[in-house]
């Protein structure tokens, strides 16, 4: 089964202009880990393969709310793009990122 991360970019030294963009990008496994019963399963991470190219949100990368607003304008654009978010949001030092699948 193939599982998908939507990654929101939120400073302006990893976007294209001045909004935050959202893209969703399929995963890949990228180690294993193992659990109290010795079986492993695997770990995944976001991969290069982008399934939903970066679309702008309209929140401005400088503005004071930007993460919580940037949230907000995601989900609409997943939305109307046949994505659902289907975990929390993630902070990162640039980014927020969630799992999300088809709608």
């Amino acid at each position: 089964m193939t599982t998908y991360t939507a990654a929101i970019a939120t400073a302006s030294d990893v976007v294209a202009g001045d909004y935050c963009d959202v893209t969703v990008a399929e995963n890949e496994i990228v180690t294993h880990k193992e659990t109290e019963d010795g079986t492993e399963t695997p770990v995944y991470g976001m991969s290069d393969t982008i399934v939903m190219p970066s679309i702008d949100t309209d929140v401005r990368t400088d503005d004071e709310d930007s993460l919580a607003k940037a949230e907000l304008a995601a989900a609409d654009i997943l939305e109307s793009n046949g994505w659902t978010v289907t975990g929390t949001w993630e902070v990162a030092a640039n980014a927020l990122y969630a799992p999300v699948e088809r709608a």
